[in-house]
């Protein structure tokens, strides 16, 4: 075996072991929304059950995301392995996506964005991550605006992230993300509401379409 080979593998290990040990930290730095006043504190998530599901869910994102891409883009990907599994754990147990974990994937995305275009010597592959950003950014707070309360502005800044990161990588790619995210949000919404009757968080299925598309790529081989 090669370190070619095991490096995908040492990397998302990595990655999910800083996600566990700043787990604990992170919840405590994140302020309650101002416009949600009878929100708990995010502290209150944290637990032996939550952090191994961070890092579990880092890890299987980081193992999928680093096998599947190119190595240029591992930290344009790292933007979901890091701040993906807080974001969607979070967002399943408040309906909340905390404002400053969502930038700082958009910042972590922008900039492995960037360094790809400069290995690549490719600029372009930095005006499509941004088009994929501003274009996710419009079509959620469109969608946003006529979902009469399902779709949080959390949401809208969310896809804005992922539009960075999978713009980046392919058009299609972003295609499928977006795509297959929505189908598992919309089964996952059916299920939930007829059991709970209550709103579902979406930022969960908004993040499985990612490496659901990249798994879709390889098997059918779009580009």
């Amino acid at each position: 075996m090669t370190w070619q080979a095991i490096t995908p593998a040492l990397v998302a290990l990595l990655l999910a072991g800083l996600v566990a040990a700043l787990t604990g930290p992170i919840l405590r730095w994140l302020p309650i929304p101002p416009d949600e006043p009878d929100a708990r504190p995010y502290a209150e998530l944290l637990s032996p059950g939550f952090r191994i599901a961070a890092a579990a869910t880092a890890l299987a994102t980081g193992l999928v995301a680093f096998y599947l891409t190119s190595p240029r883009l591992w930290l344009a990907w790292s933007a979901l392995v890091l701040a993906g599994p807080l974001l969607g754990l979070i967002d399943g147990h408040t309906g909340l996506l905390p404002r400053r974990l969502n930038y700082i994937g958009l910042g972590l995305a922008v900039a492995g964005a960037g360094l790809a275009a400069w290995l690549s010597m490719d600029p372009s592959i930095l005006l499509w991550a941004v088009i994929g950003g501003v274009g996710g950014f419009a079509l959620f707070w469109l969608v946003s605006s006529f979902s009469g309360g399902q779709f949080g502005f959390g949401d809208v800044r969310l896809a804005a992230v992922l539009g960075v990161i999978t713009g980046a990588t392919s058009l299609p790619l972003m295609f499928w993300a977006f795509l297959l995210g929505s189908l598992v949000g919309v089964v996952w919404g059916l299920i939930a509401t007829r059991a709970r009757g209550v709103p579902y968080p979406y930022g969960p299925s908004m993040l499985l379409g990612l490496p659901l598309a990249l798994i879709v790529r390889q098997l059918i081989g779009f580009l």
